[in-house]
């Protein structure tokens, strides 16, 4: 790069001699990279023989001396081998760790690598201590901010490194200055929530590969409920959940060799309530007391029948440790009794008709408190049939009869059906199947007094009955 500094100077003989660096002659092209990791184009190393000497190193201070006298300050000598770009973007953070292959570069073309594109690696500021400054338009021209807003460090062209007033220098700040400081970091996949020992391997993402061993890395945990787990590395980080609920913060704090600082910080949802639950995640499950389960479950809509006991309940069973449910109260709309109940379960006896009936489940959650939360519909799974027992009470027999309620279907006393009788401690009594016509006489002498379940089998219906033996 030849700035205008060079046609002012050249009025002294002893500058004559400095050789504008020519990128094709004297600068080898190289690959230099971002702090984001993006390759950088028109990055040059100075061959060797193509050095300014030490008269032309120390001629080109005098005279930028004598040119601004005290308002500027030395800080590096006259050189070929890095110019504005190359000090500001590169050199100023590779110079101090003395990891980058290349030092020191002279940067040909403009610095959009590092402050546009998906991978830029610095955001446009406003003027703070540190930042990186560009000056706009014809000013080609790099420089580092100082505590002071007028004053700035940069390397004019092949001249030497000064600290200087922005307007005491070859190029013109009156083009407007833009002021550029690195981005934040980025901790990479969060988890949605931690739970009491599950640890979890936080890692930064966007500058892994900058100056490996220039960038200091700091995590942070600004509260008490996770701890670090073991050594970790700069860009890694593994923390462990205590038995907290509620949420902890993870900060990264990067700082560049430059002075530049930025963090991210991420918020922790420690051991969260189970999600809500949602109706479609559930069915309802009916089945026939110690039985099988009844038509339609799960589900439904239900064939019931009356006089009959059923279990229900809601449906997978494992979601209830999923989704923290406490409770489930249920109600029909039919008449029933309860013979027992339990927070995620209930036992009835159905003493009306269940057809065209409904009912409603409520649960209680961790999450979600107390909801209305499904819907049931039942049927007569009897196909209105019924029996009659006589005499009931019963103590030596009775007989039972099959009935129907729909006129158009009577007992059709040709067709086989079967008959179980269930002690009150639900044992079965007495079995008998491959019956005819409509009656069974039943043998009760010598049964103990208590009530007795009785279920027939008639074309697959099963038609529920209660008798009451006494002694």
């Amino acid at each position: 790069m030849i700035i205008q500094a060079i046609f002012v100077f050249s009025q002294l003989d002893t500058l004559n001699t400095i050789p504008p660096p020519n990128l094709d002659i004297s600068h080898d092209e190289v690959t230099i990279y971002t702090p984001a990791d993006r390759e950088a184009d028109g990055a040059y190393v100075l061959k060797s023989g193509y050095e300014l000497t030490s008269t032309q190193k120390q001629a080109a201070l005098q005279y930028c001396d004598s040119f601004y006298g005290y308002r500027i300050d030395d800080l590096g000598e006259a050189t070929n081998t890095y110019n504005c770009h190359g000090y500001a973007w590169h050199m100023i953070e590779n110079e101090i760790v003395e990891e980058a292959e290349y030092d020191t570069v002279w940067l040909k073309y403009e610095v959009h690598y590092w402050t546009q594109h998906l991978k830029q690696s610095y955001e446009e500021v406003s003027w703070r201590e540190n930042a990186k400054i560009r000056f706009q338009n014809l000013s080609d021209h790099s420089a580092i901010a100082t505590d002071d807003p007028d004053v700035i460090i940069s390397k004019w062209g092949n001249l030497p490194l000064f600290k200087h007033d922005i307007d005491d220098c070859p190029y013109y700040s009156n083009l407007g200055l833009k002021y550029y400081w690195i981005k934040k970091p980025v901790i990479s996949d969060p988890p949605e929530a931690m739970y009491t020992d599950d640890t979890h391997k936080f890692s930064e993402t966007r500058f892994v590969k900058y100056y490996i061993e220039g960038i200091e890395y700091y995590w942070e945990i600004l509260g008490n409920n996770l701890t670090q787990v073991g050594a970790n590395g700069d860009f890694e980080f593994t923390a462990e959940a205590t038995s907290h609920v509620g949420t902890d913060t993870l900060c990264l704090h990067i700082t560049t060799p430059s002075g530049q600082t930025n963090s991210d910080t991420i918020e922790i949802t420690l051991n969260p309530p189970p999600p809500a639950p949602d109706p479609d995640d559930f069915d309802v499950y009916v089945e026939e007391l110690g039985g099988n389960g009844v038509p339609g479950s799960p589900g439904g809509p239900f064939e019931l029948c009356e006089g009959e006991q059923y279990y229900v309940s809601l449906y997978p069973y494992h979601l209830f440790d999923d989704y923290g449910i406490t409770d489930v109260e249920f109600d029909f709309t039919f008449d029933y009794d309860v013979l027992d109940e339990g927070d995620d379960y209930i036992e009835i006896e159905v003493n009306s008709s269940p057809e065209d009936e409904e009912g409603e489940v409520y649960v209680t959650s961790l999450a979600a408190g107390y909801t209305t939360f499904k819907f049931m519909d039942f049927e007569d799974g009897c196909g209105g049939y019924y029996m009659m027992m006589s005499p009931n009470p019963a103590t030596t027999e009775t007989t039972v009869t099959l009935e129907s309620a729909n006129i158009n279907e009577p007992i059709d006393e040709n067709i086989e059906w079967e008959i179980e009788v269930y002690s009150p401690t639900h044992i079965l009594k007495e079995t008998k199947n491959k019956l005819k016509g409509k009656t069974h006489k039943i043998q009760t002498n010598g049964w103990k007094a208590g009530v007795y379940i009785v279920r027939a089998k008639y074309k697959d219906k099963i038609i529920p009955g209660k008798l009451i033996v006494q002694d």
